[in-house]
């Protein structure tokens, strides 16, 4: 797995009814997914700072498309996720500033 581009193609199920772009809730919930699954299997030491700043530099990215996408991530009460989303969201803030 690359920092930049986490391998995100095994990682689509479930698919997460984020917005009404079946293409982007796929790619959304791939980026999830993958997060969720390196924190929960890989906690001997894989989750660094560096994976999460990956996942979130993807997730900015649609969240620069999509601003309600937040709201709706956080509804689904993930720690994993949040924790993505909230990088993702400082990510945006910075790049703005």
């Amino acid at each position: 797995m690359s920092i930049l581009k986490p391998n995100i193609e095994a990682w689509g199920d479930p698919v997460y009814a984020l917005t009404a772009d079946d293409s982007a809730n796929i790619r959304i919930s791939a980026i999830l997914n993958e997060a969720a699954h390196v924190f929960d299997w890989h906690a001997e030491g894989l989750w660094k700072s560096t994976y999460k700043e990956g996942f979130a530099k993807l997730l900015a990215a649609e969240l620069a498309q999509r601003p309600s996408l937040s709201r709706k991530i956080l509804k689904l009460e993930d720690r994993v996720f949040s924790m993505v989303l909230y990088r993702a969201i400082e990510l945006q803030t910075q790049a703005d500033a």
